[in-house]
Parts: structure tokens; sequence; C-alpha cells
């Protein structure tokens, strides 16, 4: 649980003991309220009841009557200061969810309040718009290699946000929270605490949080941190048990090459012509008419013509054994060709029980699906940093709106 209670009670202190005593002016505790003067010095020096009720409804009355200043005004201060309130908030659920042993790379403080386990979700949430974050929160935060002073810019990242959200949450915390507490038939200050609560849980983590998320996903700049949450979590197996794998077993039906190796110094006119007609060329003349005349195995298209030699190379048929070493070459320098090359049953080469009883060969294929999604997370980092780095900050609350 968050105290608002008793942040609210440090700065209403300094709020009542300011209008009382200034250098203009020092008011008798009496003259505010009668006989309650030993309340208000005990408010001024920010002391809180047994019960938590900091200050009564009648005395806040009393306070509203004298010095022509609205209940929620002498509570949660002006506009400016609920802002600071609202932030102040917003960084404490952010502090919240970032974990103990990480919290001093960024100056922040362990905290005794923590919110409800929702309203620490749909903020972490809110903060997946930063690949970069995604990337440290999912992959990097426990990794020796990335525990620099700076793994991510967690306070631009908390500024971007809250330009934000900052209109949103504002109309929301006012509604839910500040009118709520104001407006009752009779004040009670001791449940602020459950006003908020009320409105983290509610207002806050299943109306205005979601809808920001959403807009933040069909941004083309801020959708890229969602990508990259994607990746991590749908991609990405960082827990592949050891392989002891040396060899991969595969199974080749690979015909040979077999191909015409042709000589025309050895062919005389007639014997020309007839290995242009099986090729389907015509020659009628000055132009040159090419047919499709090329028809059974490709071993009878020249058989019998002077000069033309059928060659046959390579070739492999059966079960061997590759080395592993080599299959990761050859899984790397795969999908080069592949991705332009679209036979998907071409019968060359097969794993046996790749799907089934081979798992040391299915995990040696995640594997290298995992380091793809990992160079692919790098690269959706570095797009979107250098675009972030673009926008003007005005053009976030434009954007907010």
């Amino acid at each position: 649980m968050i105290d608002l209670e008793q942040k609210l009670v440090e700065k209403i202190a300094i709020r009542l003991k300011n209008l009382r005593d200034s250098k203009f002016r020092k008011i008798p505790p009496e003259e505010i309220s009668y006989g309650q003067k030993s309340a208000i010095l005990r408010i001024e020096k920010g002391e809180n009841t047994n019960n938590g009720n900091f200050i009564t409804d009648v005395l806040l009355e009393e306070y509203t009557k004298y010095f022509k200043i609205e209940k929620n005004q002498l509570i949660f201060g002006n506009d400016d200061e609920i802002n600071d309130l609202i932030f102040d908030i917003f960084n404490e659920i952010l502090i919240s969810v970032i974990p103990d042993n990480q919290k001093y790379k960024f100056g922040m403080k362990i905290s005794l309040d923590e919110p409800d386990f929702k309203v620490k979700e749909v903020m972490l949430k809110l903060f997946y718009t930063f690949a970069d974050f995604g990337r440290w929160y999912d992959l990097r935060k426990d990794t020796e290699k990335y525990y620099g002073d700076n793994p991510v810019d967690l306070v631009n990242m908390f500024l971007i946000i809250f330009t934000i959200c900052e209109e949103k949450l504002t109309l929301s915390f006012t509604t839910h929270v500040i009118n709520q507490v104001i407006k009752e038939e009779k004040f009670y200050f001791n449940r602020i605490n459950e006003k908020l609560d009320n409105w983290l849980l509610n207002d806050f983590s299943q109306i205005v949080l979601p809808e920001i998320i959403n807009k933040l996903e069909s941004n083309s700049i801020f959708k890229i941190g969602y990508m990259a949450k994607s990746l991590i979590d749908k991609f990405l197996v960082t827990d592949l048990p050891e392989s002891f794998l040396d060899e991969i077993p595969i199974q080749y039906d690979i015909p040979p090459l077999k191909m015409w190796k042709l000589n025309f110094e050895e062919m005389n006119e007639v014997q020309f012509n007839e290995m242009a007609l099986r090729m389907g060329i015509k020659i009628e003349g000055n132009s040159i008419i090419v047919g499709n005349n090329q028809e059974g195995p490709i071993e009878e298209l020249f058989k019998g013509i002077v000069g033309a030699e059928l060659e046959v190379n390579g070739g492999k048929v059966g079960t061997d054994k590759l080395k592993l070493d080599d299959f990761i070459r050859h899984l790397e320098e795969m999908p080069l060709d592949f991705s332009e090359i679209h036979d998907l049953n071409h019968g060359r080469w097969k794993i046996p029980g790749v799907l089934t009883v081979n798992v040391q060969a299915s995990n040696l294929f995640q594997e290298r699906v995992s380091n793809t999604a990992r160079d692919m997370i790098d690269s959706l980092v570095s797009v979107q940093n250098y675009f972030i780095n673009s926008i003007e900050r005005d053009d976030l609350k434009a954007f907010s709106k």
C-alpha cells in the first residue's frame, strides 16, 4: 500500500503553518478555531493522531471559512502540488517493480510502500513500450556482464511516460480520489489511503493505463518495445540444457549432379544443328528462335552427338553423421540461401526424429532461433532509441491528448 496519508501529513503541516504564521502576519490558533489550539499546533508539527485522523472535518471546515480556501486545496494543494503528488505516486509504483538489488543503480531507496500486484503489473507493461527496458528487465538485469551503473536510461523513460500519462492521470485522480474524499458527507482524513487504493486497482489499472498502452502499441515508434517483448516472451529460450552432442545424424538423398560438357570444335555442322534442335534453338537467317524441345531424361539430351559428354558429379544417398561444428556452420549459412529458395520439401537431407526423439538436435535449432531473436531485439532497441531521441518533448503532450 502506498501511504498517501503520510505524504499529505507532511505537506498539510507546512501549508497550514504558512497560512497562520507568515512574514506578513501571525494569527493566534484560537482565532482560526476556538478551543483547537493544541490540535492546530500538533498539525503544524506534522504529528498524526493514534487513529490516523490527522485533521478533523470540523477543524478543516474552520480553516475553509477563515482563509476562504476550498477543502481540496487545504488537503491536496493547488494544481502544481497535485501534479507533484501524482508524480510522486507514479514514481513509487515504478520503484516497486524494480528489484531491490537493482535500485541502487538508479539512486532509488527501498520503500516499504508496495502497491497491489495488479498495479505493478500494469506499470511494468507500460514501461515495456521501451525495447531497451524490456531487454534490460527480462534479459540483462541479473547478468554480471550488464551490471553497469547506467544499464538503461530509466529517468528519461519515466519522464517520457509520465508526460504522456500526466493529463489523464490528473483528471482521473481528481475525480476518483480528491472528489471522493472531499465530497463525502463528512471528511475523514484516515480514509484517504482507502480511496487511493480503490483508484489504483480500478480506474488507474483497468482504464487509464490500459487505454494509454493501447495507444502506444498502435504508434510506429512506441510499439517497437512491444515487438521486442513479444520476441522475448515467445521466441527466446534461455534455459536450454547443456548439450553433449558431438555429431548429428543426417539422412541424405542427394542425387548426383548431371550435366553435359559440349566441345563445339569436335562437332560438324550437322551435329551442331542437331544439338541446337534438341535444345530448342532454331536459326533462321539472322534470327535465333528459342523454343523448348527438351523432353525426357537429361541422359538422353545430347546422346549420340560427337563432342557431347555427360558428366556425373557428387550425389549422396543414405545415413551419415555430421560433426556438430559443421552442422552449426551449415545452419548459420542456410538461411541466407533459403530466404529466397521457396522449397520446403526438396527431400535432399533429413534429420531423423528432430521433432520427437532427437531432442538435442531440436535444441540446436532453438538456440539458433534464440540467437536470431536476440539480434532482432538489439536491432529494435537501436531503431527505437534513435527515433525516441528525435521526439520533441512538446510532441509528447500533443500525442497524449
